[in-house]
């Protein structure tokens, strides 16, 4: 007779099923194990295979950063000596510069090795006034490479650009005792102001707007709120406040405000404005310009002589100039004078004073006005031009480009003396038959020793806007027109609209000037591929 023992076994199949699930535990540990080696393994491994690209990254960065430091060594150069664009890797500069034949290390930590070298393009620089320097960088192998363009800071910068903002004395009323920046300064600030009685004064009034950026070597005489839309400052640095009727409006350095009692102030685009700025100083003459004409010197423009008008017509991109100048017997061929004549290949045309030495070959008796070296100029510019003279420029009607704001044409107006509006009047003061309504005008404008200006300013009945698409720069504030009444109305010549040419931060009319001291800066920029050799 067998014998039952039930609680042994139910504890022996207790024991199997705890064999059982330790069995299942001990699987799914080292799964659980495995699964997390394998990931952190992965993990690992992602990141090692990144390492490179980090490291390209870093030295994809650095290799710019080197590219950006060649050009900033370049233009530490420059800024010592104003003609280190003559030298290049064929012509090595005398201070061993190896910058243009060979890597050479960038100043501070030498963490990566980033060296860097450059090659300026000079080709245009006597054209345009700008150097296109490439410059590399070069940082473990990875090479960048970027494409600067380098430009004197210069007339071409500003829309309106002043030496002086008076009336040229030559102009007014008492030229003798004038002085240039005439101030009369009070210990009582709410009453200081230009020497108005013995200076004519030119005023910013309600009427004015200047589209783009405006300096002045000397203070600016406001009269209400023009409208300056662009950064404006000046080198002429006055008190910061000024009393008007009894209250105080902000007038950032160099402004004067209303000593005719008009009671707004004037709106600037930027904040304090205007700023302290540079003197940019004026050369005296454009006879570098001169001899780009003068084919006895080498020059391949065209020198004409004596009075002369210039008519400019296209032919669709084709530009024309149609010259009448009596007093001109010897320039380059081509150059007439005569109707339909094709530009000058250099874009240069050089107006001289009838020469006094019977030798030379233009000499020809003549006396006053009738020898002087004046250009009378009209028409549309399908083309770059320059076109400059001994004594004034005077437009004589719509002087415009064929095609603006777009396409390439440019023209320069540079005059040794004054760049004038034709406004004929009466002995009453009316206006004449050739005063000009509402007149256009697309040009570098640059009068070295005086004005741009309109004639018989203070005659006549108003005559509308004067628009300018460019620069204005001149020795002395040239008057347009008068006003009266508050707000200020034109009572004769033209109301102002200057609107600037942002063409010409990178593009200017041929051999136009530059100020006699400035900085060389930045103008353009651009990445470009590299060079690939080491």
């Amino acid at each position: 007779m067998s014998r039952r023992h039930p609680a042994r076994t139910e504890t022996n199949r207790t024991i199997r099923t705890n064999r059982d699930e330790s069995g299942l535990a001990m699987i799914t540990v080292m799964a659980v194990v495995m699964i997390l080696t394998f990931t952190t393994l992965a993990i690992f491994n992602q990141a090692v295979q990144q390492l490179p690209l980090a490291r390209h990254d870093q030295d994809h960065e650095s290799a710019l950063a080197a590219a950006e430091a060649g050009v900033d060594d370049y233009l530490n150069h420059l800024n010592q000596n104003s003609n280190y664009w003559t030298y290049s890797a064929t012509n090595l500069p005398p201070d061993g510069n190896q910058a243009f034949t060979s890597w050479v290390p960038v100043p501070g930590p030498d963490d990566n090795g980033e060296t860097y070298r450059y090659d300026p393009n000079v080709s245009q620089t006597a054209v345009s006034g700008t150097i296109y320097l490439t410059s590399s960088g070069k940082s473990r192998g990875v090479i960048r490479t970027v494409k600067v363009g380098i430009r004197r800071q210069g007339f071409l910068d500003f829309l309106y650009l002043t030496d002086y903002e008076i009336v040229d004395p030559a102009l007014s009323g008492n030229p003798t005792t004038c002085e240039y920046r005439a101030w009369q300064w009070n210990p009582n600030i709410s009453n200081y102001g230009p020497d108005t009685s013995n200076c004519d004064i030119v005023y910013w009034t309600d009427l004015s707007t200047l589209n783009g950026p405006v300096h002045t070597n000397d203070g600016l005489y406001v009269c209400g709120a023009p409208q300056f839309n662009g950064d404006t400052d000046t080198y002429y640095n006055s008190p910061t406040s000024q009393s008007v009727n009894g209250s105080t409006h902000f007038a950032g350095p160099g402004v004067v405000l209303n000593p005719l009692g008009c009671t707004n102030a004037p709106v600037f685009e930027r904040l304090h404005d205007p700023a302290s700025g540079a003197d940019l100083p004026f050369p005296p003459a454009n006879t570098s310009i001169e001899s780009e004409a003068n084919g006895a010197v080498g020059g391949l423009g065209c020198l004409y002589t004596g009075p002369t008008t210039i008519v400019l017509h296209n032919t669709g991109n084709v530009g024309f100039m149609n010259v009448t100048s009596p007093a001109t017997k010897s320039t380059n061929p081509g150059c007439g004078p005569g109707n339909n004549l094709n530009l000058p290949a250099n874009g240069v045309i050089y107006d001289q004073t009838v020469p006094t030495s019977h030798s030379d070959p233009n000499y020809s008796a003549c006396s006053g006005s009738a020898c002087n070296g004046d250009v009378t100029v009209n028409g549309t510019l399908a083309g770059q031009l320059t076109i400059a003279a001994d004594n004034d420029i005077i437009i004589n009607g719509n002087l415009v480009y064929h095609q603006y704001p777009s396409g390439t044409d440019v023209l320069g107006l540079i005059a040794n003396n004054d760049v004038e509006v034709y406004h004929p009047v009466d002995s009453n003061g009316n206006n004449l038959a050739g005063s000009l309504t509402n007149p256009t005008i697309d040009a570098a404008i640059l009068a070295l020793n005086h004005s741009f200006y309109v004639q018989n300013w203070a005659d006549g009945a108003p005559l509308g806007n004067l628009t300018v698409n460019g620069v204005i720069s001149q020795e002395f504030r040239g008057a347009v027109g008068t006003f009266s009444g508050s707000p200020p109305a034109i009572v004769s010549g033209y109301n102002k609209l200057y609107n600037y040419d942002t063409r010409l931060t990178y593009l200017s009319p041929p051999y136009f000037l530059d100020p006699t001291l400035s900085a060389w800066q930045r103008v353009s920029y651009a990445e470009i591929q590299p060079n690939a050799s080491p």
